[in-house]
């Protein structure tokens, strides 16, 4: 609406012809009270003779009235403008004219934009009386316009430096990219920049790399050189790492010996870590204790500080100067600089997972490399299991009737003449079931043994690989293991598949008994010359007895196999308590020194 009315008013002026300035002026001054643009009238010299209250706001004066009688064709700082001349021509050959966003200086020293427009003012005659001027303030747009560039700019910048930090995730690299990005011309145009890391304990801001010229002259021919080649910062990144090893040697020396505590809370360097913001550092404004220990180690007296945070844990910070231009380093290098470090932060932590990811990977296959070296062994303890349950439930309930019927044989035996006609009947029976008790008991005592095969073994080991293979069930009864292993153990020579099932069904005998959320203590020392290996659990549920336990039998019995022994310990209703003795050389063959 604005442009419409002036626009209007321009043609009007230009077709029309008036008698004199002051019935101009009178005719007009209520239209131009409102519109929001400096309005003024002069006559033919260019004196002013009305201005409207928005005049003096966007020439910096303070009165409208103040600006009657001036020369808008001699003031200096519209002539510092040009527009004088603008002026001048218009009044000369009565020809409007309008520029835009002219820089002006106003009399308080601020400096604006402005749109200037000229209209002629001409009598009846046809000749130039004067001209109308609007002076439009453009500051704000021009300013808006200028952050939108900077901020578009900034966004092709952190988008070039995010594609190629996404490019690798080896950590040297990254480290590199940083560094170039940072100096780069096409990047954030700093001179130097430095890079401290946190160390893996997280208690130390150690130097770790930087790059930077050791003089002026370095560097303008470093980046003139790349300049002249109209590269992008991806290409010069790219471009400029392959040279970076034989380069910023002394850079890096002096890096290096930056090393700050983070319980120094009253360090600048800590409190930008800690606070997550970039900061600003000038020599001035510290102690010579600082100045000394920070800046003449770096040879500069004014810093750009950024930290490198990944989500909230603190990577490392990024130092940069302008150590050789000496250019002044303003808040939006510290804006830009901080979202750099943010992407730069993300990077680095992306690569450390990568490499977590990796190790993770190298044990899984390790332990995939053990599972599979042991699932042989398993197997084979898993079929020795099922056929030493079978033999002992056959031969547990075979027995109970033999005893019984035994029993009763002689019992009708001792009250039977021998001259009955079941006598001898009975005396049968009464042998044959006394030998059928003898052959179970030897039975229950010698079950499958598998094929005679002695290695040396470490007991501490053996024991593990039994955990291991029962880590489901411990940890389904929540049992907190506290392990006394001792380190001098001898080596034992025994058959390795009868002790990992012994040592397995004395787990799961344990484990019957336990409660959830138990503690399983392990022992194992030298004793009197045998090996002893003692489970103690606490607190259980109420204990089942070893002869009602087949888990516990057939431990006992494949013990006794290996030429140990297996003793029950009753110590009180909260704690069960079972103690092995080894033979370091075991019986025959690694088994009990009676089996042939």
């Amino acid at each position: 609406m604005r442009d419409s009315l002036i626009k209007k008013m321009e043609i009007q002026l230009t077709s029309e012809k008036i008698y004199s300035l002051d019935l101009l002026i009178e005719q007009l001054k209520d239209i131009f009270l409102e519109i929001p643009v400096g309005i003024f009238i002069c006559d033919q010299k260019g004196e002013v003779k009305y201005v409207n209250k928005f005049f003096p706001r966007v020439l910096g004066g303070s009165r409208p009235e103040d600006s009657i009688g001036i020369n808008v064709l001699e003031l200096e700082n519209i002539k510092a403008t040009g527009v004088d001349a603008n002026f001048r021509q218009t009044l000369k050959q009565g020809e409007p004219f309008s520029v835009e966003r002219v820089k002006y200086k106003s009399i308080w020293g601020k400096e604006v934009y402005l749109s200037v427009r000229a209209t002629p003012i001409k009598e009846k005659s046809g000749s130039t009386c004067g001209l109308i001027g609007f002076l439009e303030d453009e500051t704000d747009k021009v300013k808006l316009e200028e952050g939108l560039k900077q901020k578009i700019a900034e966004l092709f910048i952190i988008d070039e430096v995010e594609k190629v930090l996404g490019s690798t995730l080896n950590l040297n690299e990254i480290l590199e990219i940083i560094l170039i990005a940072v100096t780069a011309g096409q990047g954030l145009g700093f001179n130097r920049a430095f890079l401290m890391l946190m160390d893996e304990k997280g208690t130390y801001l150690e130097g770790k790399m930087a790059i930077g010229p050791s003089n002026r002259e370095e560097a303008y021919r470093i980046w003139n050189n790349l300049s002249q080649q109209d590269q992008s910062l991806e290409d010069i990144l790219k471009s400029y790492r392959s040279a970076l090893d034989q380069k910023n040697i002394e850079v890096n020396q002096i890096v290096q010996k930056i090393r700050v505590s983070i319980r120094e809370k009253d360090n600048p360097l800590i409190q930008s870590v800690l606070d997550k913001q970039a900061r600003y550092l000038d020599e001035a404004n510290y102690p010579p204790s600082f100045t000394s220990s920070l800046f003449e180690t770096i040879g500069t007296r004014k810093l750009a500080l950024a930290p490198l945070i990944s989500v909230d844990k603190i990577e490392g910070l990024i130092l940069a100067d302008n150590f050789v231009t000496g250019k002044e380093i303003k808040e939006e290098d510290l804006k830009l600089l901080q979202i750099f470090a943010h992407h730069a932060g993300s990077a680095i932590e992306r690569s450390r997972l990568y490499q977590r990811l990796e190790q993770k990977l190298m044990e899984l296959e390790e332990a995939n490399r053990k599972i599979a070296e042991n699932s042989q062994r398993m197997i084979k303890m898993e079929r020795l299991q099922a056929i030493e349950e079978v033999t002992f439930q056959v031969a547990h309930e075979l027995r109970n009737p033999m005893t019984i019927i035994g029993g009763f044989a002689r019992s009708i035996l001792k009250r039977t003449s021998p001259q009955d006609e079941n006598y001898k009947s009975l005396e049968i029976i009464a042998s044959q079931t006394e030998r059928m008790e003898d052959l179970l008991t030897n039975f229950l005592d010698y079950v499958y043994v598998p094929e005679n095969t002695v290695e040396e073994l470490d007991l501490n080991q053996s024991i593990e690989q039994s955990l291991e293979l029962l880590k489901g069930e411990l940890k389904e009864k929540r049992i907190y293991l506290i392990k006394n292993l001792h380190t001098q153990l001898p080596k034992l020579h025994l058959n390795p598949e009868l002790l990992s099932s012994s040592l397995v069904n004395i787990l799961r005998y344990m484990l019957s008994n336990s409660s959830s959320s138990g503690s399983l203590y392990i022992t194992t020392q030298p004793f009197d010359g045998q090996v002893s290996l003692t489970f103690s659990l606490m607190p259980v549920n109420s204990i089942l007895l070893p002869e009602k336990s087949s888990s516990f039998s057939l431990a006992s019995t494949l013990i006794g196999n290996l030429g140990g022994t297996l003793k029950y310990k009753p110590e009180d209703k909260a704690r069960l308590c079972l103690e092995i003795n080894f033979f370091p050389k075991g019986g025959k063959d690694g088994q009990h020194p009676n089996r042939g």
